[in-house]
């Protein structure tokens, strides 16, 4: 079987239950579908180039000017467009985490250093990865909370990450896609003070919209300016800035998903042993190296971790869905695990 990477095996009719991805278990706004459904002439033109509606609005959410915000073809977007603007030498970034900021970094010639964080640990980071930054780097990347370990950087040590970096004159880049179903707060309001911070937020996971891409970047006008710089002038379609908008319009939205995620996480842990717990929408399991495999035969997807760095075979990593679905996992892996 082949390892499940970014998103799920769609075309794969034998799964029944794909638990490889890590988007909201609700779905998707009603509030977004409405509005791709009701504005065909969204199809048939070019959005507006500077995008300043949804700009304006993303900025008045963070208290911030829209000079500060960059929007992307997702999150993924953006992390090509932050390298390609700042061309990095080198480049520290964590081990385990999403692969992205690696494979990005090296495919420009960078080279890239991984602080790892231990199982002993819990995969917390420590102050300890203070000590690892009086080496010049150019960047550091972090991915708050982590994927896929789901664990959340101390605010503080954000705080005393950044001072240190500044002094360096380090850029860093923190990932916070995952930061909505924490309820921790975004360290957006962090940006005038330190202009050496770019942090990454999406909208694929919180509001259901993978297929749509759509995420954006916060950093100082002097740093969105030439992030802007890079990539295809169009590079967000009219469909997906007008369903940006709708999503922001979804007040309860971001509360809903919180409740019902964190009772499926108690649901999980509750009936799985070796869950490692999470801040976040997926949960990261120490079990057998032959788990996946046989959940595969019984219809159940689930993302295979070896290929992450600082992880092996022996783990694999959940994300939330319905009950029902996270009910059929629980069972079948009781079965294998038992039988």
């Amino acid at each position: 079987m082949q390892p499940y990477e970014h998103g799920g095996k769609y075309y794969d009719k034998t799964i029944k239950y794909d638990l490889s991805e890590n988007i909201n278990p609700l779905g998707m706004p009603s509030e977004v579908k409405h509005v791709i459904s009701s504005c065909p002439e969204a199809f048939i033109r070019y959005p507006d180039a500077s995008y300043i509606m949804l700009r304006s609005k993303l900025a008045e959410i963070h208290s911030l000017e829209a000079d500060n915000i960059c929007l992307g073809n997702g999150a993924d977007e953006l992390i090509w467009k932050i390298m390609q603007a700042l061309k990095p030498c080198c480049v520290l970034t964590l081990a385990p985490t999403f692969s992205e900021y690696s494979r990005c970094a090296k495919s420009l010639s960078a080279s890239v250093s991984e602080y790892v964080l231990k199982a002993e640990d819990d995969f917390r980071l420590g102050d300890d990865f203070l000590g690892c930054m009086e080496k010049a780097y150019d960047m550091i990347v972090l991915c708050n909370p982590n994927n896929p370990t789901g664990k959340l950087i101390e605010r503080d040590l954000l705080i005393r990450i950044l001072a240190r970096a500044k002094e360096y004159k380090t850029t860093v880049v923190i990932d916070e896609s995952f930061l909505d179903f924490t309820g921790e707060k975004s360290l957006a309001d962090e940006i005038n003070e330190y202009d050496n911070l770019i942090i990454i937020r999406g909208f694929t996971k919180i509001y259901g919209m993978a297929g749509i891409r759509l995420g954006y970047s916060i950093s100082s006008a002097e740093i969105a300016k030439e992030i802007k710089n890079y990539g295809p002038l169009w590079n967000v379609s009219a469909v997906a800035m007008l369903a940006g908008e709708a999503a922001l319009s979804c007040k309860d939205w971001i509360t809903r998903t919180r409740e019902y995620v964190q009772l499926e996480k108690k649901y999980i842990m509750a009936n799985i042993p070796g869950v490692i717990d999470s801040c976040a929408n997926f949960m990261l399991i120490k079990s057998r190296e032959d788990v996946a495999d046989k959940l595969y035969e019984q219809g159940i997807a689930v993302r295979k971790c070896h290929n992450f760095s600082g992880l092996d075979a022996s783990y694999i990593r959940i994300g939330v869905k319905d009950h029902e679905c996270n009910e059929a996992f629980v069972n079948a892996y009781k079965e294998i695990i038992n039988g």
